[in-house]
């Protein structure tokens, strides 16, 4: 079973204070982020954690909006014992910057 979620095809006001995703179980699975949707769903830290599955009949995928300047900060990160590759850009409309640490292994993609 493959899944995806589109976060930027929703109201930047529906999603508050996720500091989560969590893409484990349930097949292969595609999230879509932008840095408005991750400023507007996290907390005042402005960062998300995706974990996710890692092998690679059932490996998870993030696609991170190109328009946003997604750079990848070329550092890990451990957090509760779990390693993330570090993602930033700037929300265009506050210049705040918005972190997606992804779970090392799962696909990144600024696409």
């Amino acid at each position: 079973m493959k899944d995806n979620v589109d976060f930027t095809q929703l109201g930047t006001d529906l999603i508050v204070d996720m500091e989560a995703v969590d893409l484990t179980e349930n097949g292969q699975q595609t999230i879509t982020l932008d840095a408005a949707h991750v400023e507007s769903m996290t907390d005042a830290d402005n960062t998300l954690l995706v974990n996710g599955d890692t092998t690679a009949d059932s490996k998870d995928t993030v696609n991170l909006s190109p328009a946003d300047g997604w750079a990848s900060a070329g550092s890990q990160e451990t957090v509760n014992e779990v390693t993330y590759n570090v993602h930033s850009a700037a929300a265009a409309a506050t210049d705040d910057t918005v972190t997606v640490k992804v779970e090392d292994g799962v696909e990144c993609h600024i696409v």
